[in-house]
């Protein structure tokens, strides 16, 4: 058995050596060749997109299509010259004159899909529209309601975690030290024993479903297809080999071995040096390890902060939950054990005694765990309300304010009077209402945990703030029937380079465009300009102009405003936001 345990163990930790290394997040498209709206004498010979970071492109495939939808790629997505942040595509040989559009899929380091295209035309007298790129990528998206399925079964794996800490924090540093001194009579230990597998177990099982849910999700997610497709082998290995995929599948594999050494871990308590305690704490770990490794704080700047942060976030919050989850369902069956009276309030008192320290030294990792995170993944207080990333913080900040003012009434106003109780210092008090009370605050802390829970899954399924802000800022606009572009790189003080597009509503480069104004305008912060700048664009191509070097020297809020003349008496005005760091 033991070396078993250890065999298992080492595999899991070979499969997280091996997990790609991070890279930033969010991947966005910096330059492709050929470039939107071209016009070329004759077909390239590939179409190659390069992204700010690594990509995984396997999933959904890169796609060059005519302007009838039919595909005229050769369907093999190879990397030009190596490169993991490049993918490229070929044409099929004797591709003819006319519009294409070439579209992609990848997915960020971070596990989300980037989408997007360009068109091109091969041929000067060809007059046909490309396909609309919009409608094309929005036609490869992942069927409706796989996003949130992915945020559910996230949030379901996230309480298979912290139920298994917390429970496994419980039953080694609460109810083995007062079984070692003798506290624990024979039936409640027994009943508590039976009560932890049991829980323990049911968490894990729950855990280890959310986390294979989750990888099915993912690819059906990065891939475009639905739950069928997204089970078949070559889908799911092509997940497997990205860190997200690997570290659900870890995840899967640790709640799994802990589900079957559930019965044993319950009764091993008394030799906490022995080796299953020991594999034990290790798969916890690799559990506590998987958000932050496998999520965003990885694959995010700067990682190396993030990555133990994020740990240190979630073992508290496990510790935590998983601690009022045992508390909820097992102290109950090991206090039923014992005549009423004084026995169950001395053994509820003693449990509970032991166990408010560790809230509360959770309470403060979350807190300060919850800032740094806050601080390094938000680029501005605004984001809190501007972003889902920064509103779904909002709502877990607002259920843990609740949850710590219920905790703290428990902690200073509940347990004197339990532990006054069972020393028989209060005999005219009801011990069976202070009981109630007790298990009220309990629950109630337990319920809005589990909805804290919810929201972290839904959270991980949001890009936060910052890692939008890497490298180049893109923003689209549909003003009237006409689609403009802005792309602004690096998107940092001093000298920038913006491309703008305007899209007509055939989805096609505007060639009708007459005159064009633009003005970038600064947040005013002090220490900056805040003079408007004109931008002096030129022509690039139909529905394209350039600025090379633009001098944005403030970090803040930009806004750029745009007046484009379509006609002799038509014109669209637009101002777009771009966010300088």
């Amino acid at each position: 058995m033991r070396r078993r345990l250890l065999t298992l163990l080492a595999l899991l930790l070979g499969l997280a050596a091996l997990v790609p290394a991070a890279a930033g997040a969010h991947a966005s498209l910096k330059a492709a060749a050929p470039q939107n709206g071209a016009v070329l004498d004759a077909a390239p010979e590939r179409v190659v997109f390069r992204f700010s970071e690594s990509v995984e492109g396997s999933f959904g495939a890169l796609r060059v299509v005519d302007e009838r939808g039919r595909r005229v790629d050769d369907g093999e997505v190879t990397r030009p010259d190596g490169r993991r942040d490049a993918l490229a595509v070929g044409l099929r040989p004797g591709t003819p004159k006319g519009a294409f559009a070439a579209t992609y899929r990848v997915v960020s380091a971070d596990g989300h899909p980037v989408a997007g295209g360009v068109t091109f035309v091969v041929g000067r007298d060809v007059t046909a529209a490309p396909p609309d790129v919009r409608e094309l990528t929005e036609a490869q998206a992942a069927p409706a309601g796989i996003g949130t399925a992915l945020s559910g079964a996230r949030a379901v794996r996230y309480v298979g975690i912290g139920g298994a800490v917390g429970v496994l924090t419980l039953l080694f540093a609460v109810w083995a030290p007062l079984r070692r001194r003798g506290a624990v009579d024979a039936p409640a230990d027994d009943a508590f024993s039976r009560g932890t597998t049991r829980v323990l177990r049911a968490v894990a099982l729950l855990g280890a479903v959310g986390a294979a849910a989750a990888l099915v999700l993912q690819t059906a997610n990065a891939g475009g297809t639905g739950i069928g497709d997204a089970l078949r082998p070559g889908p799911i290995g092509d997940v497997l080999g990205t860190r997200t995929g690997a570290w659900f599948a870890i995840s899967l594999v640790a709640l799994l071995a802990l589900a079957g050494l559930a019965g044993r871990l319950a009764r091993a308590t008394d030799r906490l040096r022995a080796p299953l305690p020991v594999v034990a704490l290790a798969l916890l770990v690799l559990l506590v390890l998987a958000p932050a490794v496998g999520g965003h704080a990885a694959s995010s700047s700067p990682a190396w902060a993030l990555v133990p942060i994020q740990t240190i976030h979630v073992a508290a919050m496990g510790a935590w939950v998983g601690g009022l989850l045992g508390l909820v369902l097992v102290l109950p069956r090991a206090t039923r054990a014992l005549p009423p009276g004084r026995p169950r309030m001395a053994l509820l008192s003693a449990v509970l005694l032991r166990f408010s320290p560790i809230a509360l030294v959770s309470v403060a990792a979350l807190t300060v765990a919850g800032t740094g995170l806050a601080l390094l993944h938000l680029t501005t207080l605004y984001d809190l309300t501007d972003t889902a990333y920064g509103r779904a913080i909002l709502v877990k900040v607002v259920l843990l304010v609740v949850i710590i003012g219920i905790a703290v009434i428990q902690r200073e106003l509940l347990l004197p009077r339990l532990k006054r109780l069972a020393a028989g210092e209060e005999p005219d008090a009801p011990p069976a209402a202070t009981g109630r009370h007790v298990r009220l605050a309990l629950r109630s802390e337990l319920a809005l945990l589990l909805a804290v829970l919810v929201a972290t899954g839904a959270l991980a399924g949001y890009a936060p703030p910052k890692s939008l802000s890497n490298g180049p800022v893109s923003v689209t606009r549909d003003v009237g029937r006409i689609q403009l572009q802005l792309t602004v790189g690096p998107a940092r003080r001093g000298p920038n380079a913006m491309h703008l597009y305007a899209i007509g509503p055939d989805g096609q480069p505007l060639r009708s465009a007459e005159d064009l104004k633009v003005r970038a305008v600064p947040p005013g912060r002090a220490g900056g300009s805040d003079v408007p700048v004109d931008v002096p664009f030129v022509i690039s191509g139909p529905g394209h102009w350039t600025a090379a070097s633009v001098p944005l020297g403030t970090a803040g809020g930009w806004t750029v405003e745009v007046t484009l003349r379509t006609s002799a008496f038509n014109q669209v005005e637009a101002k777009l936001p771009v966010r300088v760091r």
